[in-house]
């Protein structure tokens, strides 16, 4: 974490990580992992930096990850979660479907933590449910299937 660099590229409280040392007077070469500069890098020194603590590394960690999530969302011109008929799934769901695989949205959002699915269940049945959000990861959407063009 930058504690004091002096540079206009990053602000004291900002995230780096350290990528090379190349033990010159500004040894640390560091990817900005969040900060105004995020996705780029400084050189920094000893001095200008403070190791982050478990808690900081976890929140950081956890910041990535829902940016990245987000970014693949958007990638597509959705909303997280935003599901729409035809999308092919992964779901998890041995309760109602009695195996956890592959189905399809069938039907449009009717709440905002389910979707419906239809798949095949354990014995060879077609079967549609409502399934949480949670339990459910968009394989491909609509919009890029073959057999839809």
């Amino acid at each position: 974490m930058v504690d004091d660099s002096g540079q206009d590229a990053v602000t004291k409280g900002d995230f780096v990580k350290i990528t090379e040392d190349d033990e010159t007077t500004l040894p640390f070469k560091c990817d900005v992992v969040i900060g105004k500069s995020a996705g780029g890098y400084v050189w920094a020194r000893e001095s200008d930096l403070v190791h982050a603590t478990e808690a900081e590394v976890t929140a950081v960690r956890e910041a990535e990850d829902k940016r990245s999530v987000e970014a693949k969302w958007a990638k597509i011109g959705r909303r997280v979660g935003e599901y729409k008929v035809g999308d092919i799934v992964a779901y998890d769901d041995t309760n109602w479907f009695g195996n956890s695989g592959i189905g399809e949205v069938s039907e449009g959002q009717l709440l905002s933590y389910q979707v419906r699915i239809a798949a095949t269940d354990s014995v060879g049945f077609k079967n549609e449910y409502y399934l949480n959000k949670g339990r459910v990861t968009l394989i491909t959407p609509v919009e890029a299937r073959f057999d839809r063009s």
